[in-house]
């Protein structure tokens, strides 16, 4: 808990107000807490958010076929599974919640069930880099990862720039946010899973990624968590105030066998095919 504490940031901005607020060391309950406290204060308001966290909301897509023996009916429902799959293999010594060791399980049923040895998750002190096979039969990044190269792939579970393990804490806590604000009666809409066209009196919930905001706002110095969730305020409320965040949540340029993938896989706002199909660089 003293490490995780060391290594959350949440950066708010009020537009109306052009005042910023700042929480540092927060543990992942304290973060949920003052996101869904930050909601209710703006549902009050009568006033909308956009938010995100910096981690994958989902896998590539048929991990969830592979692993459920049947076709998700939704993202989701598909986050509650796998929410609920974590908090079933916690830790029987602390009860803290181990996703290494639900990876591990997950890696022994998708190998019996598939017949290849090893499984699709991976990483230094946790297994090796699956056999070709694997990745030829689910793939091993979702499409908004190949196209910017710089993302990491879920299935990496540890070692230097892997994003598993932070993804997979990530993705319980996000189906207990979103139960939670069902619960309240606060409107999340969460783009582009549940459509890239916005309901107008919903919040709205977008993965985020700091190191492409970073360039784009052409910072450069050390980089921290702190900086990171600055970062993405920043970018957000850039382009928001230069009429230019509709262009990037219209993602109709990306081909079809890729907007297909959309509800299932998301999206990372600000990448973005360019027409001319060349990747989009800053």
């Amino acid at each position: 808990m003293s490490q995780q504490r060391k290594h959350i940031a949440l950066s708010v901005y009020d537009r109306t107000e052009e005042h910023y607020e700042e929480q540092i060391g927060l543990t992942r309950e304290e973060l949920m807490d003052s996101v869904i406290a930050l909601l209710n204060r703006a549902q009050e308001q009568r006033r909308r958010v956009i938010f995100g966290f910096d981690h994958n909301y989902s896998f590539p897509i048929g991990f969830y076929e592979a692993l459920f023996q049947e076709p998700p009916s939704s993202w989701k429902a598909s986050l509650e599974r796998i929410s609920g799959m974590l908090d079933a293999c916690r830790d029987p010594l602390n009860g803290e919640l181990a996703p290494r060791r639900w990876a591990r399980q997950v890696n022994e049923k998708l190998s019996g069930s598939c017949g290849i040895p090893g499984g699709p998750f991976w990483g230094p002190r946790f297994a090796p880099k699956p056999l070709p096979e694997w990745f030829r039969m689910l793939p091993e990044r979702r499409w908004v990862e190949q196209r910017d190269n710089r993302m990491k792939s879920i299935y990496q579970i540890s070692g230097i720039g892997s994003v598993g393990q932070q993804s997979l804490y990530g993705m319980h806590y996000l189906s207990r946010l979103l139960n939670a604000c069902d619960a309240l009666g606060i409107p999340v809409h969460v783009w582009p899973q549940q459509g890239v066209n916005l309901p107008p009196d919903s919040h709205v919930l977008v993965e985020v990624y700091p190191t492409l905001y970073w360039k784009a706002l052409s910072r450069t110095g050390q980089r921290s968590d702190r900086g990171d969730a600055r970062a993405c305020v920043d970018w957000i409320s850039q382009e928001d105030a230069n009429g230019n965040l509709a262009h990037w949540m219209d993602l109709a340029v990306l081909p079809d066998q890729i907007l297909e993938t959309l509800p299932l896989e998301g999206w990372v706002l600000g990448v973005k095919e360019l027409e001319t199909g060349a990747k989009n660089t800053w």
